[in-house]
């Protein structure tokens, strides 16, 4: 049990570090409310389950294995997070928040949401790596790994749930701050050029 409270600890120390998908929950929370975030996050834990079940069953391994496929998963990754970030700062002078115009396209501002969750995260190579190499010092390799691979995974997925449905009402609280033009224009760019930092970062992980 101890173990297992240690992984939370340190899984919440790694959440902690803001990501691609920290900044697309707070881009949606702050432009789209709770549901935007929500649906921001249930993408994020679904890409997880891929990855927690590829582990469970070992095949993750063979993403690491195969040069091709990690290179693949890292150019698609900063290339869509590169988009996202040049999105935000084309867009940073337009103020959009039309209440009316949201409702209206709620159900495709939620599954643009929700996709923007995924493929971040399921495009993340730190996630792969965080499944190789963190999650395994908490396995005791004397007893059935697959099922604690599985625990781990489900506790690591609770975890992210809970963290950035935190994150989404914290930024929704005060989203208020963000509606006003100038502030709203910074934060746009701020967004921006830390998404398309972080996918140049994201080139240099090695497996």
């Amino acid at each position: 049990m101890s173990s297992w409270i240690n992984f939370i600890i340190m899984s919440l120390l790694i959440l902690i570090v803001p990501g691609p998908s920290f900044f697309a929950v707070i881009k949606n929370s702050t432009h789209g409310g709770i549901k935007s975030g929500i649906f921001t996050t249930l993408g994020i834990a679904n890409a997880h389950m891929i990855y927690a079940t590829l582990a469970t069953f070992g095949l993750i391994f063979i993403l690491v294995s195969s040069q091709t496929v990690f290179l693949t998963i890292k150019i698609f990754g900063a290339a869509y997070i590169i988009y996202l970030g040049l999105k935000n700062i084309f867009n940073a002078h337009k103020f959009e928040y039309n209440s009316v115009e949201a409702k209206n396209n709620e159900k495709v501002n939620l599954f643009k949401s929700y996709k923007q969750g995924f493929i971040t995260m399921i495009l993340n190579p730190k996630a792969i790596l965080f499944y190789i190499s963190i999650l395994p010092q908490f396995i005791n390799h004397q007893s059935n790994q697959s099922y604690q691979i599985a625990i781990l995974s489900t506790l690591f997925i609770i975890t992210v749930i809970t963290w950035f449905s935190f994150c989404t009402l914290v930024f929704d609280y005060i989203k208020s701050v963000f509606q006003k033009p100038k502030f709203k224009m910074l934060f746009d760019y701020i967004v921006g050029t830390t998404l398309i930092a972080l996918s140049l970062k994201m080139l240099t992980i090695k497996n």
